[in-house]
């Protein structure tokens, strides 16, 4: 049985490594993203391959190629093409919606309440920056398209990794995916941000602590608890990005960007205390 103080220390370190990462100032282009998955695919390679040394294994788990098409690769699309004429608070707001997206499909009103709870957070802390406007339609359809994108791969991940799939497997075989996916575009397509090739420490911390350290912990989560907690984890690291832009760049947060981060976290917090049967999201059938 896993202890509740180990599932808080990754939680921690989720929201921090995640709500942080924007420090690094690290251009997402193709071939910047390509190598960042390339370097988390080989640490996840080293480790299954020093688990086949002790153990021996089975083949990849084949469902891990549609989760570096469905979860890595194509919601970034979607996501920088259309927040390039969005407000800034209006993706931040589609992203904290993902647990409620899947929290619609169980039985539970707790969930449901909740995961309105946590986007009514996200929502208020971040007011001030949202505006929607008529001409924007096609730009939000394909904020939709990412978002119900990520809440299926949560989904169809959880799906996975209670059947059995391990953890080292699933993430080199994902991974890998979306690194090589992300190199055949570099090469046929200009990047959506052109910008200086990022130094390469920076790069390096951003793919050993967010593409390795943060994903595998995601993932570690996900196969303890059901997909619309582990989608809340999105709360707590808006709320680290909200604190640490507020600090760093000298803002004055009103009382509406308090009054959401509080409502995220308790949400958030209410969501993981409480234990009980876990209910199937999006009956998918898993991949081996």
């Amino acid at each position: 049985m896993i202890s509740r103080r180990k599932r808080a220390s990754a939680i921690v370190l989720i929201a921090l490594i995640q709500g942080s990462q924007w420090l690094l100032q690290i251009p997402e282009t193709w071939r910047t993203l390509s190598i960042q998955f390339a370097i988390s695919a080989t640490v996840f390679g080293l480790i299954l391959l020093r688990d086949l040394l002790r153990k021996g294994g089975s083949r990849p788990p084949l469902g891990g190629i549609l989760l570096g098409i469905t979860f890595d690769l194509l919601p970034w699309l979607l996501l920088s093409w259309a927040g390039q004429r969005l407000a800034a608070g209006v993706v931040p707001v589609a992203l904290c919606s993902v647990p409620l997206l899947l929290a619609l499909d169980s039985q539970s009103s707790f969930l449901r309440n909740f995961s309105i709870a946590g986007i009514a957070g996200m929502v208020l802390a971040a007011s001030s920056a949202l505006e929607l406007r008529a001409d924007q339609w096609a730009r939000l359809l394909a904020l939709g398209a990412a978002i119900a994108l990520l809440a299926f791969s949560l989904a169809y991940a959880r799906r996975l990794l209670v059947s059995g799939v391990p953890l080292a497997p699933l993430l080199f075989v994902e991974h890998a995916t979306a690194a090589a996916a992300f190199w055949l575009f570099s090469l046929r397509l200009p990047s959506p941000h052109l910008a200086a090739a990022p130094p390469l420490a920076a790069l390096l911390i951003s793919a050993l602590a967010v593409n390795t350290a943060a994903a595998w912990l995601t993932w570690w989560l996900l196969a303890q608890r059901d997909a619309v907690r582990v989608a809340a984890l999105v709360w707590p690291q808006m709320v680290v990005t909200l604190s640490l832009s507020a600090f760093l760049l000298r803002q004055q947060p009103g009382w509406l960007m308090f009054a959401g981060a509080a409502l995220m976290l308790v949400s958030f917090l209410a969501l993981w205390r409480q234990d009980g049967k876990e209910t199937l999201i999006f009956r998918v059938t898993p991949a081996s």
